[in-house]
């Protein structure tokens, strides 16, 4: 581990504050137990996981006790590296081994005494000492939060990949975070509210994790990312695997979530079979793909509908019968076979069909009745026909995709909503193909109203939540 430059507080000893070396460093949450030998031992994680550390020298045993224990301070830990070239050389080997692995865990404190804990996210995090000498201008990055989450508070920054949790312990230390998210002078007095300066080793502590900066030294476009837009990419863009938390050391309890309750038979109004007619070639279908926005004339017909619905949604039972537990197979891929959207149709006009919004039943391949053409309901035309840019006209259909995240929750947990985005941007791929072989007229909507869809639903938003919203007209004029 490699030294942060040193810089001490006049008020070191205060409430929440540390002394001394303040980098400290032990076993991850995850590490559920330790069974030890002469020259190994067996780490055994949760979720009944484990692997092994092997050793040659005693001395590196006893420091890795020590680690396991109640964890080292940077000091501790780099003079007994030193104290022998051959056992600070095992001794690093292995302390990066665990790191990679994610099984380890830093704290701003002291051995036994946790105030602010650096949480790696990925395995190539590693707290390092920074480029240039941290002085009282360093901030911050203006794209971190502090979040009060229901575990604990904690700071988090896209650009780090670690996040900073604070435990009971370490509340004291919240308002000097806060001090540090203000920009400051060279010549800065102390932040209000800490008259008597930062806790001794905190700003070395943080730049040494990554979250303080120098200013300037954030890309510029950086500008064009908002806070929630960088949380919500490193948050759901990191781990490997099937499953995975959402930053947290403890899972989250998801409730079991099956596939979504069939219509009641005696509210369908079944589709008919699309019948086989020539379809052009996928290459033709490509470049002919257009966004058409106004409706013409004519709305589209319930038979066009059926079929565009048939190809992309209907659930394929052929393929779900050979196939272990509740999977959902479409036309259209998704992860883990789980088909946690859901295809709604909001009709204004269609020749066959009566206004209102209807639920697709992907196995019966009909529709449900679900809401009356009520005010909400011409609120969400007028507001998707907004949205198009659309004067004295509104959009014949739209397709609103909900998705049920539970269902991708029980196995990529923290990566579900991230997946469902991209699972509505390959529906949204295929209508458009699928519209524009009928001759219809589609267009996809950036953004949708989930207030809409649950008034009209009446469906926990927890639950299903609308993610996308494609409008569906007539043939052009």
């Amino acid at each position: 581990m490699s030294d942060p430059a040193t810089r001490r507080s006049p008020a070191a000893g205060s409430a929440g504050q540390a002394t001394g070396d303040s980098l400290c460093v032990g076993p991850h949450p995850d590490l559920a137990a330790v069974e030890w030998s002469e020259a190994s031992a067996r780490l055994l994680l949760t979720g009944g996981l484990e692997t092994s550390l092997a050793w040659r020298l005693p001395e590196t045993g006893a420091l890795l006790r020590r680690l396991f224990g109640e964890g080292l301070s940077r000091a501790a830990w780099s003079e007994a590296a030193a104290a022998a070239p051959d056992q600070g050389a095992e001794a690093e080997a292995l302390l990066d081994r665990l790191r990679r692995g994610r099984l380890l865990l830093w704290w701003y404190g002291a051995p036994g005494r946790r105030l602010l804990l650096a949480e790696p996210l990925r395995g190539s995090f590693a707290p390092a000492s920074p480029a240039e000498p941290v002085d009282a201008t360093w901030r911050l990055s203006e794209k971190a939060l502090l979040l009060l989450a229901r575990e604990a508070p904690r700071l988090v920054d896209p650009l780090v990949e670690a996040q900073i949790v604070v435990p009971g312990a370490g509340l004291p230390l919240l308002p000097a975070l806060a001090a540090l998210a203000r920009r400051a002078p060279a010549a800065s007095p102390p932040p209000e509210g800490l008259p008597g300066g930062l806790p001794d080793g905190l700003t070395e502590f943080l730049a040494c994790c990554g979250f303080l900066h120098p200013d300037g030294a954030v890309s510029a476009f950086a500008e064009a990312w908002t806070p929630a837009e960088w949380l919500f990419q490193r948050q759901t863009g990191f781990g490997t695997g099937g499953r995975f938390e959402f930053a947290t050391t403890g899972a989250r309890d998801v409730p079991p979530a099956g596939p979504r309750p069939r219509a009641p038979e005696a509210t369908r109004i079944a589709l008919p079979q699309p019948v086989e007619r020539p379809s052009s070639p996928f290459a033709e279908l490509m470049e002919r793909r257009r966004s058409l926005r106004r409706p013409g004339s004519r709305p589209p017909a319930l038979p066009d509908l059926g079929a565009l619905l048939w190809s992309v949604a209907r659930r394929r039972s052929d393929r779900e019968q050979a196939m272990e537990g509740d999977m959902v197979l479409r036309n259209v891929p998704a992860g883990g076979a789980l088909g946690e959207l859901e295809f709604y149709l909001a009709v204004n006009r269609c020749s066959g069909l009566e206004r209102g919004l209807h639920f697709y039943d992907g196995l019966a391949h009909a529709l449900a009745p679900v809401a009356a053409p009520d005010a909400t309901f011409e609120a969400m035309m007028q507001d998707a026909a907004e949205r198009l840019f659309l004067e004295n006209a509104r959009p014949d259909c739209l397709v609103i995709l909900s998705s049920r995240l539970a269902r991708l929750s029980q196995k990529y947990r923290g990566g579900a909503l991230r997946l469902s985005l991209l699972h509505v941007g390959l529906v949204f791929e295929a209508l458009y193909l699928g519209a524009t072989d009928l001759g219809l007229s589609p267009c996809a909507n950036g953004f949708v109203d989930q207030a809409f869809f649950a008034a009209l639903t009446g469906l926990d938003p927890f639950e299903e939540l609308a993610l996308g919203q494609f409008a569906l007209s007539g043939p052009p004029d």
